[in-house]
């Protein structure tokens, strides 16, 4: 394929721009199965804890746990029967300056990792 050629190519294709953490992805085409896996890898990146920005979208997932404001100390927390505690994992989204809250559930995580 020349060069002209290549242009031409691209020039029909439709590119989509998405940050996840410090880089920046340039994801070029426009098929559904294209489509799909753009989702499949902003997914995975906030599974990994990474910020994702498309466009003027700014997504981002926090884990926090539940805390009994009744209760002293670690009785505070709600444990299962190793050293994890129950948290609520949300998935916050901001376009422009306002920010939408998502709650996604709840799970168990080690203490010493919160």
């Amino acid at each position: 394929m020349n060069k002209t050629e290549l242009k031409k190519v691209l020039s029909l294709a439709t590119s989509t721009v998405v940050q996840i953490g410090s880089t920046i992805e340039v994801y070029i085409g426009s098929s559904d199965k294209f489509l799909k896996q753009i989702d499949v890898d902003i997914e995975k990146a906030l599974k990994a804890g990474k910020t994702v920005k498309r466009g003027n979208v700014t997504t981002w997932r926090e884990w926090n746990p539940i805390i009994d404001t009744s209760k002293q100390g670690s009785n505070q927390y709600i444990w299962n029967k190793t050293e994890k505690i129950k948290g609520e994992l949300t998935e916050h989204t901001k376009i422009k300056n306002e920010i939408t809250v998502k709650k996604l559930g709840t799970s168990f995580r080690n203490f010493f990792d919160y």
